[in-house]
């Protein structure tokens, strides 16, 4: 028996689009360069901050990415305007890149396993950030 196809089979599938939401107010990277002048304070941030971000990603049953490499949309929503889009993006992007890869959803934060990053900003009710990842389709450039 032979198997066979249809043209349905030789359209292009849509990239697999899955959005994390994790609540909480992440440390910026003012807060970071304070720590800095004590190592361990700094590390005892940032791994604080991971291993509550991994705790909510898996919570939210995140699954490995299979297409790489992925786009990557950090979506911040903050109560006010006190902090700087900048101030907030750059620590907690790696804070969060690394969750990911401790939650097992991404093998590696490299050239290899991201190819965009893109960044908005929101006012809203209360401090959270959502990651939107989207894998790549065999087509894309």
């Amino acid at each position: 028996m032979t198997e066979q196809t249809t043209f349905l089979d030789a359209l292009p599938t849509a990239p697999r689009k899955v959005t994390y939401r994790i609540e909480g107010k992440l440390p910026g990277l003012n807060e970071l360069v304070r720590a800095s002048s004590n190592h361990y304070a700094r590390s005892a941030m940032k791994r604080r901050y991971g291993q509550a971000a991994v705790a909510q990603l898996r919570a939210q049953r995140a699954e490995p990415i299979e297409a790489l490499p992925v786009d990557v949309v950090f979506t911040w929503t903050c109560k006010n305007k006190r902090r700087d889009p900048d101030n907030i993006a750059s620590a907690g992007q790696k804070i969060l890149l690394d969750a990911l890869q401790s939650a097992d959803v991404l093998p590696g934060d490299g050239w290899n396993q991201i190819r965009r990053i893109s960044h908005r900003f929101e006012i809203g009710a209360q401090d959270c950030v959502e990651i939107t990842l989207t894998e790549q389709c065999a087509d894309d450039d």
